[in-house]
């Protein structure tokens, strides 16, 4: 997630940056609500070629915590609708800050990465 989001321009990071600021998971373990985020930030068809294989790349990387079944399921969804999906950011984005909030959010899922050392969540909406 950090190499896609050094990937972006100013401008696309102007447009992916999320309102609020986020210093924690908003769903995941322990925080199931089954109240998602709003959507918002950089849609994907908006990227490079470049930038949406690291979008896709972070997914698949990321879907791997998941049941095999469960992760090919997601998988599938984001390959056949990217173009629903978007990614935004808030605080900071560094590797090792310690306020930085990532978000990938699309048809099947929202994959976050909030503060250091929080883990990366993946919450499936399948």
């Amino acid at each position: 997630m950090f190499a896609m989001m050094a990937g972006l321009t100013d401008t696309q990071k102007t447009s992916a940056k999320l309102t609020g600021s986020f210093d924690d998971l908003l769903m995941g373990p322990g925080k199931d609500t089954g109240e998602f985020p709003a959507v918002e930030g950089l849609p994907v068809p908006q990227l490079t070629a470049a930038q949406k294989k690291q979008a896709s790349t972070a997914i698949q990387t990321y879907a791997g915590d998941l049941a095999d079944a469960a992760a090919a399921k997601l998988i599938a969804k984001y390959a056949a609708e990217p173009d629903q999906t978007r990614i935004g950011w808030s605080n900071t984005t560094g590797p090792t800050d310690e306020n930085s909030y990532i978000r990938i959010d699309g048809p099947g899922t929202t994959t976050t990465r909030a503060g250091e050392p929080v883990p990366i969540t993946v919450t499936s909406r399948l």
